[in-house]
Protein backbone atom coordinates (compact mmCIF):
# COMPACT_ATOMS: atom_id res chain seq x y z
CA UNK A 1 0.00 0.00 0.00
CA UNK A 2 1.71 3.10 -1.15
CA UNK A 3 0.92 6.65 1.58
CA UNK A 4 0.76 9.80 -0.24
CA UNK A 5 4.30 11.17 0.66
CA UNK A 6 5.73 8.50 -2.48
CA UNK A 7 6.98 5.77 0.61
CA UNK A 8 5.47 2.33 0.66
CA UNK A 9 3.53 1.83 3.89
CA UNK A 10 3.29 -1.70 5.49
CA UNK A 11 0.34 -2.63 6.87
CA UNK A 12 0.79 -4.75 9.76
CA UNK A 13 -2.48 -3.96 12.02
CA UNK A 14 -4.08 -6.93 11.01
CA UNK A 15 -1.40 -9.02 11.76
CA UNK A 16 -1.97 -7.57 15.50
CA UNK A 17 -5.35 -7.59 15.57
CA UNK A 18 -4.77 -11.67 14.55
CA UNK A 19 -2.38 -12.30 17.28
CA UNK A 20 -4.39 -10.41 19.85
CA UNK A 21 -7.97 -12.05 18.93
CA UNK A 22 -5.57 -15.35 18.93
CA UNK A 23 -4.62 -14.47 22.22
CA UNK A 24 -8.11 -13.36 23.57
CA UNK A 25 -9.12 -17.22 23.08
CA UNK A 26 -7.09 -18.62 25.38
CA UNK A 27 -9.76 -18.48 28.19
CA UNK A 28 -12.41 -19.71 26.25
CA UNK A 29 -9.68 -23.09 25.87
CA UNK A 30 -9.83 -22.82 29.37
CA UNK A 31 -13.44 -22.87 29.55
CA UNK A 32 -13.83 -25.48 26.89
CA UNK A 33 -11.27 -28.00 28.84
CA UNK A 34 -12.60 -26.98 31.95
CA UNK A 35 -15.86 -28.07 31.22
CA UNK A 36 -14.55 -31.31 29.89
CA UNK A 37 -13.05 -31.90 32.92
CA UNK A 38 -16.04 -31.91 34.76
CA UNK A 39 -18.04 -33.41 32.31
CA UNK A 40 -15.56 -36.79 32.82
CA UNK A 41 -16.64 -39.06 35.00
CA UNK A 42 -14.36 -40.86 38.04
CA UNK A 43 -14.39 -44.21 35.07
CA UNK A 44 -12.83 -42.14 32.61
CA UNK A 45 -10.51 -40.46 34.56
CA UNK A 46 -9.51 -43.90 35.92
CA UNK A 47 -9.18 -45.00 32.40
CA UNK A 48 -7.16 -41.96 31.12
CA UNK A 49 -5.05 -42.53 34.45
CA UNK A 50 -4.38 -46.17 33.19
CA UNK A 51 -3.46 -45.17 29.18
CA UNK A 52 -0.68 -43.13 27.66
CA UNK A 53 -0.31 -39.86 28.70
CA UNK A 54 -1.11 -40.19 32.26
CA UNK A 55 -3.62 -39.06 34.63
CA UNK A 56 -6.10 -36.36 34.14
CA UNK A 57 -4.26 -34.16 36.15
CA UNK A 58 -0.79 -34.85 34.33
CA UNK A 59 -2.84 -34.25 31.14
CA UNK A 60 -4.19 -31.20 32.41
CA UNK A 61 -0.50 -29.50 33.28
CA UNK A 62 0.76 -30.55 29.57
CA UNK A 63 -2.40 -28.34 28.43
CA UNK A 64 -1.24 -25.65 30.42
CA UNK A 65 2.24 -26.17 29.68
CA UNK A 66 1.28 -26.17 26.15
CA UNK A 67 -1.36 -23.36 25.97
CA UNK A 68 1.71 -21.29 27.90
CA UNK A 69 4.06 -22.17 25.27
CA UNK A 70 1.47 -20.82 22.20
CA UNK A 71 0.95 -17.80 23.73
CA UNK A 72 4.72 -16.90 24.21
CA UNK A 73 5.55 -18.36 20.33
CA UNK A 74 2.43 -15.76 19.17
CA UNK A 75 3.53 -12.97 21.23
CA UNK A 76 7.51 -13.72 20.18
CA UNK A 77 5.76 -13.38 15.81
CA UNK A 78 3.73 -10.56 16.81
CA UNK A 79 6.87 -8.73 18.18
CA UNK A 80 8.70 -10.10 15.09
CA UNK A 81 6.56 -9.16 12.70
CA UNK A 82 6.02 -5.36 14.08
CA UNK A 83 9.62 -5.34 14.01
CA UNK A 84 10.03 -6.39 10.35
CA UNK A 85 7.48 -3.84 9.18
CA UNK A 86 9.56 -1.18 11.16
CA UNK A 87 12.60 -1.89 9.67
CA UNK A 88 10.59 -1.95 5.75
CA UNK A 89 9.34 1.35 6.54
CA UNK A 90 12.75 2.79 7.74
CA UNK A 91 14.38 1.08 4.69
CA UNK A 92 11.66 2.57 2.90
CA UNK A 93 11.82 6.09 3.75
CA UNK A 94 15.74 6.17 3.14
CA UNK A 95 15.40 4.64 -0.54
CA UNK A 96 13.19 7.06 -1.54
CA UNK A 97 15.16 10.15 -0.20
CA UNK A 98 18.09 8.44 -1.83
CA UNK A 99 16.02 8.48 -5.30
CA UNK A 100 14.81 12.13 -4.68
CA UNK A 101 18.53 13.06 -3.86
CA UNK A 102 17.41 14.75 -0.28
Amino acid sequence: MSAGDGTIQFDTDQIATLSSQTMSHQKQWDDIWSGVMKHLSHAAAEALSQSPGGSLSERTQAYHRKTQAYTANVQRQGQAVGRVGDTAVQTNSHMTKIIRGA
